[in-house]
């Protein structure tokens, strides 16, 4: 773990418009993509950092395997390699990343994100629906599996990998199995009563 915060640097901007301001000589132990997926994009980024980074990590997505979720995947299941919309372009964006920065990019395919600021509100959104009470239709087999990580144990184990300078490719998700959308669901009833 990091003991000082002081030691954090943080350089916010647009990726595309404000790459200039990453050639400051300033370096980083650690970058965290949480964005790219646009290749030329995270290639552009990640060559912009390609002297100033020990360690990158690029969040990118299960959506990343032609077959999942209908399919079990690992993390040698062959990944999209052709094709113009979010998966394709999340794999040709990891590839991308990895050119720039070989050996030093941890790509983190994340399943079903969840936790507080979530802001795609799939989750949020059945909690607070069941959490108005009566009667609430949920679509799909209600013993479908769901993979859901907490935002916030991704960004525990980034930050590990990081300081460990782990590179790798990494499906971030929950153990399969564990979990159905019927217990999901009936959790969030359980907390709203």
């Amino acid at each position: 773990r990091v003991a000082r915060r002081d030691v954090l640097s943080h350089q916010r901007g647009d990726r595309v418009e404000d790459l200039p301001r990453l050639a400051d000589g300033r370096r980083w132990d650690a970058v965290v993509d949480t964005s790219g997926s646009t290749p030329a994009h995270a290639e552009a980024a990640a060559r912009a950092l390609r002297d100033r980074a020990a360690h990158y990590a690029f969040v990118s997505t299960c959506n990343v395997y032609p077959t999942w979720p209908a399919e079990p995947v690992s993390e040698e299941t062959p990944v999209w390699t052709d094709g113009d919309d979010y998966g394709p372009n999340k794999a040709a964006s990891e590839r991308e990343a990895e050119a720039a920065l070989p050996g030093r990019v941890a790509k983190l395919r994340a399943g079903l994100l969840c936790g507080p600021h979530d802001n795609v509100f799939r989750l949020p959104w059945w909690v607070r629906r069941i959490g108005r009470g009566g009667e609430v239709l949920a679509p799909g087999d209600p013993d479908r599996t769901v993979q859901l990580i907490d935002a916030r144990d991704l960004a525990a184990w980034i930050v590990d990998l990081g300081e460990d300078r782990r590179p790798g490719t990494f499906n971030a998700t929950a153990p399969a199995g564990r979990t159905t959308m019927r217990e999901v669901l009936e959790k969030a009833r359980e907390g709203a009563s």
